[in-house]
């Protein structure tokens, strides 16, 4: 579907779709593959209400991101230690600042994510004093049409 498709849209959610397949396995080697599906489109503030898939790929690649800390030490030593004592200090400290830089990769995704929501936020604002629910009432009072 995602190759064959004509719209760039339906190509889009296609990949999208794929990459949360592959978080769903749960396994490092599909969180690598899921993270670099996620990433291939980030969306700019001024667009995102137009694609919102690139917004849920946005926070999808941050949480495939956040998965690297769980499974760390396969990721970055290519497999499961034998035991707890292989693990110990070497991989630790030869470790901590890739691991250091996963947590701050995923600090700052959070902090954009959260730029992108209030600028959503502002420019899907009402007039001042309408909520959303306000606006999509019909008249009479009850959201259902009927008086």
């Amino acid at each position: 579907m995602e190759r064959n498709a004509k719209d760039a849209v339906l190509r889009q959610k296609a990949k999208y779709n794929r990459a949360v397949a592959y978080m769903r396995k749960y396994h490092p080697e599909d969180l690598i593959k899921a993270y670099e599906l996620f990433g291939d489109s980030v969306p700019a503030p001024s667009t995102c209400c137009q694609n919102p898939i690139q917004v849920l790929a946005k926070v999808g690649k941050a949480n495939a991101r956040a998965h690297h800390l769980i499974f760390w030490d396969f990721l970055l030593n290519g497999g499961w230690p034998v035991d707890d004592s292989e693990k110990g200090l070497t991989w630790k400290v030869q470790d901590k600042s890739m691991v250091g830089g996963w947590m701050n990769e995923g600090s700052n995704r959070s902090r954009e994510t959260s730029r992108l929501l209030q600028t959503t936020r502002r420019r899907h604002r009402g007039p001042k004093g309408a909520s959303a629910m306000g606006r999509s009432r019909a008249p009479g009072g009850n959201s259902s049409g009927a008086s």
